[in-house]
């Protein structure tokens, strides 16, 4: 059966790399490892999933859960046969900051000092709350990617990106660095009696990225529907499934002395 399932999963992404040349699977491992080549700089990829190799393709478990049974009863599920990967190009530009006209209009400060300077927003931890948080509201954005790149002048707590506000005091956020400089993190987070305060934590790590002060990091996160993929200079370092909210606009946030962002894109997934 397996044998069967690879040389139809095979036969296929050749077909489809010929057709659409997006991209070449070239393994797809016992232990549930899928591997392509010709990687698209301008795409976001999608593995997508079939019971038969002419579809429908799925890029989503939701057809899978929950799935209520009843006693004595008999349920039948189309279930993942077949596997491609599937590049999109057709992004549309949500959000393109790069500060050249030396304003911030499109943000609103929440906490910190904030300013801009060369072609960058950076942001100084203040009293009250001892963080600095920036969002741009008031869109509301569901399945989109964040991107931006940000540089740290300390990794004694933690900074990252804002995602899926509710407004400014209710959002999602995706920290790195942290006491030890390798902390991974993605919070619901609300502003609590003079300050931010993670309520849960929702992130599985798949890698904790060792963050050095003073140099650029591209983060980005990559949202769909209630799920978020978490990468630091395009590699995955953590995940979460079923967020309590599944759209909300984005911004930055530190717990460090400073931090300095730029090239700031929202593009819709």
């Amino acid at each position: 059966m397996k044998n069967a399932i690879l040389l139809g999963l095979l036969a296929w992404a050749s077909a489809f790399a010929v057709v659409a040349q997006q991209a070449v699977i070239t393994g797809f491992h016992g232990n549930g490892v899928l591997t392509w080549s010709n990687r698209l700089s301008n795409a976001v990829f999608s593995v997508q999933w079939a019971s038969t190799v002419t579809g429908p393709w799925q890029d989503s478990w939701s057809l899978l859960r929950p799935l209520p049974g009843t006693a004595g009863a008999t349920k039948t599920v189309d279930v993942p046969m077949f596997y491609r990967v599937a590049a999109n190009t057709n992004k549309t530009i949500l959000l393109a900051e790069d500060f050249a006209d030396g304003s911030d209009r499109r943000w609103t400060r929440r906490s910190g000092q904030w300013s801009v300077a060369a072609g960058a927003y950076t942001g100084i931890v203040a009293a009250p709350t001892w963080d600095a948080c920036a969002m741009a509201e008031p869109a509301c954005w569901t399945n989109y990617i964040l991107r931006a790149r940000i540089m740290t002048a300390a990794t004694n707590n933690d900074f990252g990106l804002i995602f899926h506000a509710q407004d400014t005091n209710h959002f999602m956020r995706f920290t790195v660095a942290g006491e030890d400089g390798n902390t991974c993190r993605i919070t619901q987070d609300a502003f609590m009696e003079g300050g931010f305060e993670a309520v849960a934590e929702y992130a599985s790590v798949v890698q904790k990225p060792a963050i050095v002060p003073g140099v650029w990091y591209t983060l980005t996160v990559i949202t769909h529907e209630r799920n978020a993929f978490a990468f630091v200079n395009d590699d995955l370092v953590a995940y979460a499934m079923d967020l309590p909210y599944a759209g909300g606009f984005v911004g930055f946030m530190t717990d460090e002395p400073t931090i300095t962002c730029k090239e700031i894109l929202v593009t819709s997934l």
